[in-house]
């Protein structure tokens, strides 16, 4: 839409980058739930920032000096960014400066960008100004966790380490969509258990870290399409199940 905050480009790019996050966390639930089973099953992972999915960048009219879809920030000031939590806290505390003044300053900001750190010294103060009001309204809306098309916590994952070792193929696919799907998938594969007893399964939901699924968009045309390949059971979130039903 001509009167949207995010460019065509810009929305590819979080298309892009819910996707990437979709398979880190997939692989993260389904390598934990297995090891928790006493499985000999081993993710090697650090957790390096919290990686930017959705900046409307166009709307605010920044640029490189500024936060980029896909940035993952390391430090803000001399905050290292250990947890989700530090960095709500830090946007928050800016959020409310910035409705004090709007000529506030944003300290300095570390973080990678396309695998090189980077410094920013002259941040735009509405951007991490929107993230901190965003944040505090998830919170007030009860949501599980911050909006993962705003930022999400990123980890570094060691495919060649990992136990079993890990592949990631090419995908023509984007979003986060996929990701509870994804992790029953390699649940499946990596303890050769067969978990669904040869039931024809599809589904969609995001998935956090944590485990907790979240809800999508166009749940019509998927329920369309399980049925087209006669699937004998279509899994979706608490937050799809009445829409679901519906169409159904």
């Amino acid at each position: 839409h001509e009167d949207s905050a995010y460019t065509v480009s810009e929305r590819d790019k979080m298309d892009v980058c819910a996707k990437k996050q979709s398979i880190q966390d997939s692989l993260i639930v389904a390598y934990n739930y297995a090891k928790d089973e006493g499985k000999d099953i081993e993710l090697v992972y650090s957790y390096m920032g919290v990686c930017v999915c959705a900046i409307p960048a166009n709307y605010y009219g920044t640029g490189p000096e500024s936060l980029m879809i896909g940035d993952v920030v390391t430090a803000i000031g001399d905050k290292e960014i250990t947890s989700m939590n530090v960095f709500r806290e830090i946007v928050e505390f800016y959020y409310d400066e910035y409705l004090k003044d709007k000529n506030v300053t944003i300290p300095v900001i570390k973080l990678l960008r396309n695998g090189k750190e980077v410094t920013l010294n002259a941040c735009n103060a509405k951007v991490v100004a929107n993230l901190g009001g965003y944040s505090k309204a998830s919170k007030e809306n009860n949501e599980i966790r911050v909006n993962e098309y705003y930022f999400y916590d990123y980890y570094q994952i060691n495919y060649a380490t990992s136990n079993p070792s890990i592949s990631i193929q090419n995908y023509n696919t984007v979003g986060p969509s996929g990701g509870l799907m994804q992790a029953i998938y390699i649940y499946n594969e990596i303890t050769g258990s067969d978990i669904i007893n040869d039931y024809y399964l599809v589904g969609t939901g995001t998935i956090s870290n944590d485990g907790n699924i979240g809800s999508i968009g166009s749940i019509k045309q998927k329920l369309i399409t399980a049925d087209i390949y006669m699937a004998d059971y279509f899994f979706v979130s608490g937050y799809d199940y009445e829409d679901a039903l519906k169409y159904y």
